[in-house]
């Protein structure tokens, strides 16, 4: 009695174990890919508002530049949108912002700053 009582209490916990491990890393991935998908889609967001937007920086246009950056962060989904000159200065930014955004704004940011300088983009490798 004693043998099979043991026997099963160590199938349980063995069998637990793996459970929550699996979960975890199951758990761990999605989250990853679901980062991953986040990224993509701020660079197809941003790659399309960067078209619109560097003529408007170029000529220096900052009403122009406000209004499209305003409409721009009104689509769902989106906690804002903003514009930065090459030194991390904001030119314009939605107001569900706040005052000052803080720059860089994650890899997206990072490729877009250093793109519009002329710099090679370097992978920080995380």
């Amino acid at each position: 009695m004693k043998m099979t009582l043991r026997l099963i209490v160590s199938l349980v916990v063995t069998v637990g174990t793996v459970a929550a491990f699996s979960a975890f890393l199951q758990v761990r991935q999605e989250r990853d890919q679901m980062r991953n998908e986040m990224e993509r889609r701020a660079r197809l967001l941003a790659e399309g508002l960067q078209e619109t937007v560097a003529p408007l920086v170029q000529q220096g246009s900052s009403e122009r530049l406000r209004k499209i950056v305003e409409r721009f962060g009104n689509r769902e989904r989106l906690a804002g949108v903003a514009v930065f000159d090459v030194n991390g200065g904001l030119l314009a930014g939605t107001q569900s912002l706040g005052a000052s955004p803080v720059f860089p704004a994650g890899s997206v940011g990072r490729h877009f700053f250093q793109e519009f300088r002329r710099e090679p983009v370097r992978s920080s490798g995380g």
